[in-house]
């Protein structure tokens, strides 16, 4: 069907950090879309502000801090969604801005899978033309140390700081994969500065949440135009928990390659029950 011009076809592709920095799936998507048509980005999750490797030609950032959940990381309340990674801030007056910043990559719908009733006033386009700097802030590397602890690995540690083994070798000008008891180690990340945001600059175009129900629960808004960037603002509820983002382009035929990568994942753990900690 798509091969002979109609329709579109969606593909998700599960897998760990090939998947979550798209050194493979990015190629792919481009070399399919290319020659079938593009039907969107797919799923994405705001990497950067999760505080793990980004995507390939994807950015988010945000005036508030967020914290995040894992996949892999096999303690805690929170649930975890289909991408693999859910984010969430506790302050109501955020915004989140994520870009798509490849040549020619954009949409004109976004599907939010977030927390019904949880504080999201609405999806929203930017009137002053320098909202989406501020909301992006200024990118700044992190050091922290770590002390090697009983039964850590580079491989664990990588894990559970979203990072690469080869990239915690660089750090440390480590020439194997050995660690010691005791040995500090250091850990570098990006961040954005975060900038205050007045969210007058910003007009809604499409309203989500205001489900009253329990639970997860999607929304979707149709853009007036397209884009490659969008912005979630706070509507003043006490926070949010976002599970990830749907982009698409809600009237053209082609591929719709969905990826959810999480560094250091396996099948179990997309395949594990989610919500039971």
């Amino acid at each position: 069907q798509i091969q002979s011009g109609g329709g579109r076809v969606a593909v998700l592709h599960l897998g760990d950090s090939h998947v979550q920095g798209e050194e493979w799936t990015g190629p792919v998507r481009k070399a399919l879309q290319a020659r079938f048509g593009s039907a969107g980005r797919g799923l994405v999750v705001p990497l950067d502000v999760a505080g793990v490797s980004g995507a390939l030609e994807q950015e988010s950032a945000s005036n508030v801090r967020w914290r995040a959940r894992r996949i892999v990381t096999e303690q805690g309340t929170v649930p975890v969604g289909i991408g693999g990674i859910t984010v969430w801030t506790d302050k109501p007056a955020f915004v989140l801005n994520l870009a798509l910043t490849g040549a020619g990559e954009t949409f004109d719908r976004v599907t939010v899978f977030t927390e019904c009733g949880r504080g999201l006033g609405g999806l929203a386009a930017a009137e002053h033309p320098d909202a989406r700097v501020l909301a992006r802030g200024r990118p700044q590397t992190v050091e922290e140390r770590y002390t090697v602890e009983q039964g850590d690995t580079l491989w664990g540690l990588s894990r559970d700081w979203g990072c690469q083994v080869r990239d915690i070798q660089r750090w440390n000008r480590l020439t194997s994969d050995l660690i010691r008891i005791g040995q500090v180690l250091v850990r570098r990340h990006r961040i954005r500065k975060l900038v205050p945001v007045d969210r007058s600059q910003f007009r809604v175009v499409g309203a989500l949440g205001g489900d009253a129900g329990v639970g997860p629960c999607m929304a979707a808004v149709d853009l007036p135009a397209p884009a490659d960037h969008v912005f979630l603002v706070g509507g003043g509820g006490g926070g949010v928990r976002l599970y990830g983002m749907l982009l698409e382009r809600r009237t053209a035929t082609g591929l719709l390659y969905h990826t959810a990568g999480v560094n250091g994942a396996r099948f179990r753990h997309f395949n594990r029950t989610h919500g039971r900690g």
